[in-house]
């Protein structure tokens, strides 16, 4: 037994299915002090999804057939990842928990059809969620629990969270989850997430150190084939590249290809299926290159990134901590986070060094390959001169 509030069979489910024998601090700590309202917060890569799934799992009455738990996302590729997550669980499990994914994007009549069986958890996105519940497709009187999960990526869609909150009883255990939530903001959602505790890692959310820092110096305008020559230079390594415009990722998408650069990006004009084919298509390593914006990418677990690149340097330390907890994810990987910086960008260098308690090393891209700028390298002695004697010697020779 993993914990004793986890049955056998689920202990035994975790093993099998996800290969976890033991559990995070932020696991261990949801399991033994969730009572009520909460906001979890943990750094990224801490296991946050089994942290609030784990405690839900265990008190769902899976011989029951009604909606237990609905889980909201800011992304669908978030809300898909949930459900592989179960999936992966029920497997192993003689009875499984039934599940269903409400994204924008899906086929809304077969999402209502599947409705109609009544699965304990329900996962979805914001929009598609209020669209079944105006069409009285969702019992909200019988959800015990609701969860929004990354939820200081849904600020602007706050209406729609209070409206979904509203749709459920009163007596409904919900939970805010995030890698950093400070103060402010957890005042900010206390109105959906009402008369909270917050339970946290023992330590502040800071980067993983198995994460090494790196700038590279560029014009706005260079940026693009200075970031071809980079992922030139790192054939091998498996890329996530952010930008902070989500409209200009399809910009940089289209410039790479025509390179023939093997890329797949996360756009907001994707179709669903061609979403699902990109994921794919990075997961299984046919195109190691994935080009997104913090949005798209935020909660989506890919453990196999060696480097983070950042076209466009993040605009706050938050957006820095979660961008770059996308590599060395585990505790026994390691991973490059590699940040391109214009002029106008250089002055925040220093900040979030302070800040975020790291060291950037400055980086050239030159004859194909990447090198540590001069002032970065460790300073070697310098060679003893020759002396003439022996320099007239070794000409004999």
């Amino acid at each position: 037994m993993i914990h004793p509030k986890i049955s056998d069979e689920l202990s035994l489910a975790l093993a099998q299915g996800l290969g976890i024998t033991s559990l995070t601090e932020i696991q261990e700590r949801t399991l033994d002090h969730l009572s009520s309202n909460a906001f979890i917060t943990a750094q990224t890569g801490s296991g946050k999804t089994l942290a609030y799934l784990l405690p839900l799992l265990s008190q769902i009455n899976r011989e029951e057939k009604k909606n237990i738990a609905l889980i909201i996302t800011p992304t669908q590729e978030l809300a898909l990842q949930i459900r592989d997550v179960i999936a992966s669980l029920n497997e192993h499990l003689t009875l499984p928990y039934t599940v269903e994914a409400l994204i924008g994007g899906a086929n809304i009549n077969y999402q209502m059809e599947r409705l109609k069986k009544r699965p304990h958890i329900l996962i979805g996105t914001p929009g598609r969620v209020i669209n079944l519940f105006d069409k009285k497709k969702i019992n909200g009187q019988t959800i015990d629990y609701l969860v929004f999960d990354e939820i200081d990526a849904m600020s602007e869609k706050y209406p729609l969270l209070e409206k979904i909150k509203k749709a459920l009883r009163k007596s409904t255990q919900t939970l805010g989850v995030s890698a950093t939530l400070s103060a402010n903001r957890q005042d900010f959602f206390s109105q959906i997430v009402p008369n909270y505790q917050v339970i946290e890692s023992s330590s502040i959310p800071h980067l993983n150190e198995n994460i090494d820092h790196y700038i590279i110096f560029s014009e706005q305008r260079h940026k693009i084939d200075l970031l071809r020559q980079l992922l030139s230079a790192t054939v091998g390594s498996t890329s996530l590249v952010f930008l902070n415009k989500p409209d200009q990722i399809e910009r940089v998408y289209q410039k790479l290809t025509h390179h023939h650069y093997p890329v797949v990006a996360l756009y907001g004009e994707m179709k669903k299926e061609e979403r699902k084919n990109a994921m794919l298509e990075f997961r299984q390593g046919l195109k190691p290159t994935l080009i997104s914006s913090d949005l798209t990418a935020r909660g989506v677990d890919f453990p196999h990134v060696s480097q983070v690149i950042h076209l466009d340097f993040p605009l706050s330390p938050l957006s820095y901590i979660h961008r770059a907890g996308r590599t060395a994810r585990g505790e026994d990987k390691i991973g490059l986070s590699i940040a391109f910086v214009s002029e106008k960008e250089q002055a925040a260098i220093r900040i979030y060094e302070r800040e975020l308690g790291i060291k950037f090393q400055t980086l050239v891209l030159s004859s194909g390959g990447v090198y540590l700028a001069e002032e970065d390298r460790p300073k070697k002695k310098a060679p003893k001169k020759k002396t003439k004697a022996k320099a007239k010697k070794k000409g004999k020779h």
